[in-house]
Order: structure tokens, then C-alpha cells, then sequence
């Protein structure tokens, strides 16, 4: 219902359209669209196999990543204890997975993700719907699959595909389901109550749980978010904190027997990283010569400020609604302020530390939440308040739409492109010559994006070392190779090598905080150095930690153009280190 003071033909065309947002929203509300969601579901789902596997416009050498890494684990390697890794168990099982659907293709990136996402999606249909509206709870979880799977870099354009930190869309998924549950209460209805809080605990405690096991970094926000949470009144049920309890034990108990419980392991290797890292980060700070929020925190302000600043005005056009209590009285009016900002502050922190992002995705998802809250007290309104507060709630509506459309428009546009490309685009000049790698295919960026990791750079440098190796090597031989990824284990289906990592590149490791160089190397029969590297500063610093124990255990056993083939030298002929 619109009420104003002024009659109706005395309101111009754009104050009808407006205050008729509250109405048409309402109408929507009352449908269930549970058909309309599985549809669009369906569309995603097509999309993406018609796809899979999709073309690498930019970052392509990170695909290797996603390849080396599943392979490992479809040959019964476990990250963490097996082998050196920054991310955790869970991008590799998806990839496995994918591989067994795809018959060990490169789709099995796509089809792994595209499986966890359209479930994902699902999951989150039955933990909104009983907390928002349809048409929020609809387009909340259709963002999740497509903030999870879209194939292209957050920020970027939509035909820029890459694969590059698939892993963090999925992150952002879960965080979102996260703070979905942790911010709306369900219906006010006492037997459905307790089953939606403890269906909204499983689906928190088993989302964190992923979290911890997909990277860390998610699961700090997902956790601080369900802590948060309890400030609430009516987010306090013991239905809900049991289902906390069960929902990440269902995970976190399975996971860690796929790791043969091995505690240590997991802590050495995340402490590793974190401590890698935060060196990195210091010295980028010095050079800044500011705080920590300098050059990163800049662009992350410089490209989503508009989005910052409209979601912080939609948290205060909340804060202006007379709402029912929720927090301690000298905190209520506030919190949907105070976690606007809070929102904005953990979007720049992950711009910060996500590599290949320049977008903001929470706060997306978090300013149609708030159009939601705008749309629950308009419908519990009297009509003395409509006529005092209409236009506070139609203004709060259109912001939080507009806030939220953006970043889904532009990942359904750029599944829809992928999928257009791979059914009719032309096939790139540079194809790779191993099987395994015929059907994924990269092009040639363009000289102004100063990223020659794409396109024929890539191609013939793995070219050549499969033709290297399967001219030089045996088949059972294990290879590793000191570069930013390692493509040969996955290509020519060889056995990976215990140890190493499946990526050398970023800021992983250094050379006083890593594992002993022979777990590095591992258990590689053969070591492939490039000779002409594309990133020259990377392969300086890889030389300088790893040269001097390739030189005492490996001895040159051929060239190529592009690569220099060590094979390693028999033990019995080392010289005895107690000598």
C-alpha cells in the first residue's frame, strides 16, 4: 500500500515508480518462485557445461595450479600431509571429482566447481527462504552460484575468463551463507523457528568448517560473523548452537580422517604460509612507507568507493526505520550502520590479501539484505507510518538493488559468454600437443595487459617440455618442475612426485620459512628448470633457494630450447655426508 498526502495525479512519473517498488515487491513476495529459482538454476547449470572446459583469456599458467594439484590428489596424494600447499584440501577434492566426471580432462576444473556450486546454491534456497522474502532468498542464492563459478576475476570484465582464484569465489560463497544465517532470524513461528535454527546452525557450522579446509582466511570472517551473531537476541537458540556444533563436526571430522588425522601437519603448513606471508606484507608496508592500508587498500577503495558509500548510506536509512529490538538498547538503532561499515572493512581486507580481485562482492549481497530488512518493516507498517516513511523505504529499496545487481549481471553475462566462445568461438593458433591438454585453450593477451602468461608463451613452453620428456624420461619417472606451477605430472599422466607444491609462485614460502628443500623437491625422480623464463624475477629467486640442492642431487641429462632436464643422481654415488 502507497500512502501520500498529495493526490495521484499529482505525483509526477518517476515518484509512481518509486513508491510503487514497496507494492510490485510485496506482489513478488507472495509467490513461492521456488520454479523460477530451479530454472535459472538449470540455465547456470547448462551454461557452464556447455563451457566446460572454458577458454583462459588471462592467467592461464594458474590453471596448471588447479591440474597439478586435483592429479595429485586423484593419485592418492593428501595436501598439507603429502605435498606443500597454500590452499586447502577442499579446491583439490573438487577438482578430483570433476576429474572422475570428466574422464581426467581439464573440464574437471569447471565440473567439480560447477557441481559444489549448483549445490551450494540449493543449500542456501533452504536456508533463505525461511529468512527473507522469495524474490531476496531467490536472487541470494542464484548470487552464491554465480559469485562461486563465474569465469571470470572479480572486478574484471566478463570476457577476461581465467581460472586464477576460482577458489575465492567459492570462499565468498560460503561466507555468504554465512552471513546470511548469522544476521536474519527465521520466521517468528515457534515449531518452524526451531527447525530453521537448527537447519541455519548445521548450514553455518558445516559452511566454516569449509572455510577452514578450502583457506583459512574465509573461515576468520565466516567464524567472527557466527560469534558475532550471538549479540542478537534471536540468534541465541540452543537449536541453533547445536546445530553449530553438529554442522561443523559433519565436516570437519571427515576431513581431517581424509588427512589421517594429522594435526601437525596441517598447523606446520598453514603456520608456514601465514608466517610467508605476513613477511611479504611487511615489507610491501615499508615500502610503502605508510600503514598496512596503503597501495592495496587504495585500489580497493579507488574501484568499489561508490559501492562503500552507498552501502554505508543504505545502512543509515535503516538505522532511521523504528524497528523491533534486537541488541542492548544503546546499540540497537546502530547495528545496521555499524555492520555496513564492518561489511566495507572486511571486502578491502580480502581485496588486500585475494590475488587477481577488484571487486566487492559481500557488499553486494549485503546490501540486499538490508533492502530486505526495509521491505520487512514496510510490511509490518501501519499506514501512519507508511505515509511517514515511504519514501525512506521505496530510497532504500532502489539502493540496495542497485547495489546488488552490478556483480550478478556481470557473472551470469560472463557464464553466458563462456559458454558462447567454447560452442562457437575460433580455436586459438596455439594448441597444446598433449592429450590431456587438447581441449583447454588460452589465447595471446593483448600487449596493453602486460601479462604474457597466456596464449603461445605458455603453449610452446609446455610443448616442448612434453616433448623433452617423453624424449628423454621414462614414464615412470616423477618430475618436478621449478617454476610458478608444474604442468607435466597432469599432461603426460605421469605419477606426481611426494612433496613439493603444486604452485612455486606468490609469496607461499621463503627462504627462512619454508619445509626442508628435500620435501620441496620431494620424491621427483627429474627436475625441470626453465631456460628462457617468462618471469624472470621469479625464476631468480627460485634459483637462489633451490640451485645449490638441485646441483649436489640431480646432474643435467638434457636441454631443449625451452627447459634444462636434471635427472637425479644415485644415492649410492653422493658422497657420504659423515666423511
Amino acid at each position: 500500500m502507497v500512502s501520500t498526502d498529495d493526490p495521484a495525479g499529482a505525483q509526477s512519473l518517476p515518484q509512481r515508480l518509486l513508491l510503487g517498488l514497496l507494492p510490485a515487491w510485496h506482489w513478488l513476495a507472495r509467490r513461492r518462485l521456488t520454479a523460477v529459482f530451479l530454472a535459472v538454476l538449470w540455465l547456470i547449470g547448462a551454461l557452464l557445461v556447455v563451457a566446460a572446459p572454458h577458454r583462459a583469456h588471462r592467467y592461464a599458467e594458474d590453471t596448471f595450479l588447479f591440474l597439478d594439484g586435483g592429479w595429485r590428489v586423484l593419485e592418492g596424494q593428501r595436501p598439507y600431509v603429502d605435498f606443500y600447499s597454500s590452499l586447502g584440501p577442499v579446491t583439490y577434492l573438487l577438482v578430483a571429482l570433476g576429474f572422475r566426471l570428466s574422464g581426467t580432462g581439464p573440464a574437471g576444473i569447471d565440473y567439480g566447481f560447477t557441481a559444489a556450486c549448483l549445490l551450494l546454491g540449493i543449500w542456501a534456497w533452504l536456508v533463505f527462504r525461511s529468512r527473507s522474502e522469495a524474490p531476496t532468498a531467490c536472487l541470494l542464492a542464484l548470487f552464491v552460484v554465480l559469485i562461486g563459478i563465474s569465469p571470470h576475476a572479480l572486478g574484471s570484465r566478463p570476457d577476461m575468463l581465467t581460472y586464477a582464484s576460482i577458489y575465492n569465489r567459492f570462499g565468498y560463497a560460503l561466507v555468504i551463507l554465512v552471513l546470511v544465517e548469522a544476521l536474519r532470524a527465521p520466521a517468528a513461528d515457534s515449531a518452524r523457528r526451531t527447525r530453521a535454527d537448527r537447519l541455519g546452525g548445521l548450514s553455518s557450522g558445516a559452511a566454516c568448517a569449509l572455510a577452514f579446509f578450502l583457506k583459512p582466511s574465509f573461515f576468520l570472517v565466516a567464524a567472527a560473523l557466527t560469534l558475532v551473531s550471538y549479540l542478537f537476541r534471536d540468534r541465541r537458540a540452543v537449536a541453533r548452537t547445536q546445530g553449530l556444533a553438529v554442522g561443523g563436526a559433519a565436516v570437519a571430522l571427515p576431513m581431517l580422517l581424509y588427512l589421517r588425522f594429522d594435526v601437525a601437519a596441517v598447523l606446520s603448513n598453514l603456520r608456514t604460509v601465514a608466517t610467508a606471508r605476513a613477511q611479504v606484507g611487511a615489507r610491501s608496508t615499508s615500502a610503502l612507507g605508510s600503514s598496512v592500508f596503503g597501495g592495496d587498500a587504495v585500489l580497493a577503495v579507488r574501484e568499489n568507493g561508490l559501492g562503500f558509500c552507498g552501502l554505508v548510506l543504505l545502512g543509515l536509512l535503516v538505522t532511521i526505520l523504528p524497528r523491533a529490538q534486537r541488541l542492548p538498547r544503546w546499540f540497537d538503532p546502530w547495528w545496521p550502520l555499524a555492520a555496513a561499515c564492518g561489511v566495507c572493512l572486511v571486502d578491502i581486507a580480502f581485496v588486500m590479501t585475494n590475488g587477481v580481485q577488484f571487486a566487492a562482492p559481500l557488499t553486494a549481497a549485503f546490501a540486499l539484505l538490508l533492502g530486505s530488512e526495509v521491505y520487512d518493516w514496510w510490511r509490518g507498517a501501519t499506514a501512519d507510518r507508511h505515509l511517514r516513511y515511504d519514501f525512506v523505504c521505496a530510497t532504500g529499496m532502489v539502493l540496495g538493488l542497485a547495489l546488488f545487481f552490478p556483480q550478478m549481471v556481470l557473472d551470469f553475462t560472463s557464464v553466458a559468454y563462456s559458454a558462447a566462445v567454447s560452442a562457437r568461438g575460433p580455436a586459438p593458433e596455439a594448441r597444446f600437443h598433449a592429450p590431456r591438454l587438447r581441449a583447454f585453450l588460452t589465447r595471446d593477451a593483448p600487449p596493453h595487459w602486460t601479462e604474457p602468461k597466456n596464449g603461445r608463451a605458455i603453449v610452446d613452453r609446455v610443448n616442448d617440455g612434453t616433448a623433452l620428456l617423453t624424449a628423454s624420461s621414462a614414464p615412470e619417472e616423477t618430475v618436478f618442475t621449478l617454476d610458478f606451477g608444474n604442468p607435466f605430472s597432469y599432461a603426460l599422466g605421469r605419477r606426481p612426485p611426494v612433496g613439493g607444491s603444486p604452485y612455486l609462485g606468490g609469496s607461499i614460502f621463503n627462504a627462512s620459512h619454508m619445509p626442508r628443500l628435500d620435501r620441496m623437491a620431494g620424491t621427483a625422480d627429474l627436475v625441470m628448470m626453465p631456460r628462457h623464463p617468462i618471469d624472470a624475477a621469479l625464476d631468480t629467486w627460485l634459483r637462489q633457494v633451490f640451485d645449490g640442492y638441485i646441483q649436489a642431487h640431480y646432474h643435467l641429462a638434457a636441454e631443449s630450447y625451452y627447459w634444462s632436464l636434471y635427472r637425479k643422481i644415485n644415492p649410492a654415488l653422493l658422497p657420504d655426508p659423515r666423511r
